[in-house]
């Protein structure tokens, strides 16, 4: 196995952002060949294409794989980050030689999110090749000033309302058009690529969906080995043409959410996933000539926050007065929309409530200094970050939602476990 994590986890972590002073713990996003955003590219790369206007991965992980292949296959794990991965890895691989026999034949690589780091803004960064600044995604709840609304960017659905997923469309929202910049889909069809969207039925469609997926064919499962062994079906269907399958698998990031990233239940879920894997990659090398490349990696990983009321925003009536609106985007990267001259009496309240838990950015300044990306900048992205923005350090995270705050884990921050994503690589 070429193991390019360590050496890229500790290349990474030297990585600064001029003008900006990060305590231990935080990460920042390399966008520059060492994000999940420079991913597209590669694929696209590896597919024999060009024209794709966003930068590659790295050299030292694409010089590993300097041939062009027929079919290129991205299994995205939700919330399975590098540390969740390399902790189950040192367990299975005394048990499973076979997952240490796939591990020897790839590369394992190490890659940052983006930031934020969640679901929404990765998805589409994996789409599309850009970050958060350029493609204006930047959180599960966000400001649209278009629509007068903070909305859910996963369910498409207003975020203080109990409806059914897509109902933005009722403000006239369409999700084909919202995006407005060029996803891997178009693209790929216009150069007689086969694409190829494994997810499981209940999201298949959906509004995310619509807005990512244009040009490619849907390929709904309904659990783990309906995903796998559709995926080995389709993957092992002779063609000449040219072909890109996407597999996206949410379960192992809900568990998380839920009983935390230590709890038995992860860690099965992600021994089945591993095992699962390595039968995938053993009946390809049987049918197939070495013409696929397979990409396993992630969005995100996660870190242990518990239930604390104190993180409450509601429990807080001063600093509420001096909002304009309750925070969007993540519980730990929250953006504060600020009523005139109340900057200074929101940085007081913050260090008042939670001392040491947050560093507070302006959020002109975050987005200047690269943040969210690199420009060009997307029309809309200041009105989506809001007047500050919270970073959590450490355990930290605000919540504001009207029901009952019960996840035990959380991501969209900038702590390197939730910054840190693998890339496994093999030919197959």
């Amino acid at each position: 196995m070429i193991d390019l994590s360590q050496t890229l986890k500790q290349q990474l972590q030297t990585a600064r952002i001029a003008g900006l002073e990060l305590p231990d713990g935080l990460q920042v996003p390399v966008y520059d060949g060492l994000s999940i955003m420079n991913v597209p590219a590669s694929i696209c790369t590896w597919l024999g294409l060009e024209g794709w206007q966003t930068p590659t991965l790295d050299e030292q992980i694409t010089s590993q794989f300097p041939r062009t292949y027929r079919q290129v296959i991205q299994i995205v794990v939700d919330g399975m980050g590098l540390d969740l991965l390399e902790r189950s890895t040192r367990e299975v691989c005394r048990e499973n030689e076979r997952w240490q026999a796939l591990v020897n034949s790839g590369c394992l690589a190490t890659l940052t999110s983006i930031t934020p780091s969640t679901t929404s803004a990765a998805l589409t960064s994996f789409w599309t090749g850009k970050a958060p600044a350029q493609h204006g995604i930047t959180g599960y709840e966000m400001w649209l000033r278009d629509y007068n609304l903070a909305a859910n960017m996963i369910t498409h659905t207003p975020a203080y309302f109990q409806s059914a997923p897509g109902s933005l469309a009722q403000t006239g929202f369409d999700p084909r058009q919202f995006l407005g910049v060029e996803t891997l889909g178009p693209y790929l069809k216009q150069r007689d690529v086969d694409t190829y969207v494994m997810q499981h039925k209940s999201i298949s469609g959906s509004g995310l969906s619509n807005m990512l997926f244009a040009d490619t064919t849907a390929v709904p499962f309904r659990g783990m080995q309906d995903l796998f062994i559709t995926l080995e079906e389709l993957a092992s269907q002779c063609s000449e043409r040219k072909r890109f399958i996407y597999a996206y698998w949410a379960d192992l990031d809900e568990l998380q959410h839920i009983y935390s990233s230590t709890d038995i239940r992860v860690k099965q879920e992600l021994r089945s996933i591993q095992q699962s894997l390595v039968r995938l990659v053993e009946h390809l090398r049987k049918q197939t000539s070495g013409d696929t490349l397979l990409l396993l990696t992630a969005d995100h990983g996660q870190v242990i926050t518990g239930v604390n009321d104190c993180s409450v925003v509601q429990n807080y009536p001063e600093l509420i007065q001096c909002l304009h609106m309750m925070p969007t985007g993540e519980s730990r990267l929250p953006y504060l929309y600020l009523r005139p001259g109340m900057e200074e009496r929101v940085r007081t309240l913050i260090e008042q409530y939670w001392p040491g838990k947050f560093l507070v950015l302006r959020s002109e300044e975050a987005l200047k200094l690269g943040l969210f990306g690199p420009p060009p900048y997307h029309p809309e992205i200041l009105s989506r970050v809001g007047d500050l923005v919270m970073v959590a350090l450490d355990n930290a995270f605000l919540y504001w939602p009207l029901k009952e705050n019960r996840l035990l884990g959380r991501h969209g921050g900038m702590h390197s476990k939730e910054m840190f994503v693998p890339l496994l690589l093999a030919e197959v």
